[in-house]
């Protein structure tokens, strides 16, 4: 067709859900041919920037980091998830002071749920541990989201962190489960966890195309809140695994997009709150202005 391919790759969950209009609708952009690819984990995700078949990604932003402090010619253009990190648990909290003598189930180690839940206890207020301890935060980890859902039901733990759009699927599962705690709340507002990232050539060369990608990236950030089953259609149809998505799954996603101009300072802010739990997270350093497409 003499047109120029675009690969687009995102990891599955509040990525993928907030690309749904793009998945469902497939504008088209004059000279050029977008494909789009949704991937599970953040193995392939990793492979897709650094072998350069994705020349635009959706990605926590601490990896955009990473990539970039590596060596990787990338730009991130934009944040597109503003944290989807609950707790969950059967009785209601207070705050997070009242964590203390409980066990608390966490993804991990060493990544934004591991970082954020630690920055938000405080220091010297959580401690690593199976079982409880008086005057301290248990953490007791696990690497899968339905391991700590099948703790929390069973009792072995008091509440489990988890992200959208796993909390959802607790809360269908089990009816003595809700949300205790807003993490974004904690936090003060909103955080970037999410970032799209460009390859530096793709936008030099194709800048025009990537400002009107980027338009529909926007407008899929407003129709997804209003559109769940369209959303969930086309998300089905593209290889997403999500199931069940309702109004409440995207509400507490925290879709939006925000280009990275209004939100430079923000993706600082948290990329430092990373740097300071462990440097390697984001690559061993704040990644500098040159990441950022301004």
């Amino acid at each position: 067709s003499g047109n120029v391919s675009i690969k687009v790759v995102m990891p599955d969950g509040a990525p993928s859900l907030s690309m749904a209009k793009l998945l469902a609708e497939k504008p088209q952009f004059e000279g050029y041919d977008v494909s789009y690819e949704i991937v599970n984990g953040v193995d392939p995700l990793n492979a897709a920037i650094l072998n350069g078949t994705a020349d635009i990604a959706l990605l926590p932003t601490i990896l955009a980091a990473k990539h970039y402090n590596s060596g990787i010619d990338i730009k991130i253009v934009g944040a597109n998830v503003f944290g989807v990190l609950y707790l969950i648990g059967k009785t209601d909290i207070a705050d997070m002071q009242a964590l203390k003598g409980k066990l608390v189930g966490n993804l991990g180690p060493g990544g934004t749920p591991d970082f954020m839940f630690k920055y938000l206890a405080g220091a010297g207020n959580f401690q690593v541990s199976d079982t409880r301890i008086e005057g301290k935060i248990a953490l007791k980890y696990a690497a899968e989201a339905n391991t700590l859902i099948g703790y929390v039901a069973s009792g072995a733990i008091d509440y489990a962190l988890l992200g959208e759009p796993q909390v959802s699927a607790a809360l269908s599962k089990n009816s003595e489960f809700k949300v205790v705690m807003d993490l974004q709340e904690e936090w003060g507002g909103s955080y970037p966890q999410v970032s799209t990232i460009v390859k530096t050539d793709t936008l030099s060369n194709h800048s025009a195309f990537v400002t009107s990608f980027l338009s529909k990236v926007s407008e899929s950030a407003d129709w997804v809140a209003d559109n769940p089953e369209s959303a969930q259609t086309a998300l089905t149809a593209a290889g997403s695994s999500l199931k069940n998505i309702s109004a409440a799954v995207i509400d507490r996603s925290n879709i939006d997009f925000i280009p990275v101009g209004e939100i430079k300072d923000d993706i600082n802010a948290f990329l430092q709150m990373h740097l300071n739990f462990a440097a390697a997270s984001v690559g061993g350093k704040l990644p500098g202005d040159g990441i950022y497409n301004i």
